[in-house]
């Protein structure tokens, strides 16, 4: 594994030390720098398994988000490069969005997305009332 996406893997376990909020939710240094934890965390990021990808993504990532920008650049960068499927779009907020309207927004987007993905497989239903 290249040496940059291999930092991205680790970024959140990284940033142990710089975050009181993830001490608090992970548990002391000595539970948490270990090689075991270490290879958790590679084998539950997403750009471990980046090149088995076949279905579409949409990410609607926050450029805010004090957890996740880099990261979703370099999936980003990764998924682009080796030609995947791949929606996103990027938004000034954190990571909890950006309010209202920002939230319907993400709702639309995402419903076009599946209907864009899985409108050839959808068939009509009855309509409402109909038996």
């Amino acid at each position: 594994m290249p040496k940059a996406m291999e930092e991205q893997i680790i970024d959140h376990y990284n940033r142990y030390d710089e975050s009181e909020r993830l001490k608090h939710d992970i548990g002391p240094p000595e539970q948490v720098r270990t090689q075991e934890v270490l290879a958790r965390y590679r084998a539950s990021s997403p750009i471990t398994y980046v090149e088995q990808l076949k279905a579409p993504r949409l990410i609607l990532p926050g450029r805010n988000d004090t957890r996740t920008p880099r990261p979703m650049e370099v999936y980003e960068q990764k998924l682009r490069l080796l030609g995947k499927p791949l929606e996103m779009h990027w938004y000034d907020a954190g990571h909890s969005g950006a309010g209202v309207e920002r939230d319907i927004q993400d709702c639309e987007i995402m419903l076009r997305f599946a209907y864009r993905v899985l409108g050839e497989h959808l068939t009509p239903g009855p309509s409402p009332g109909a038996r």
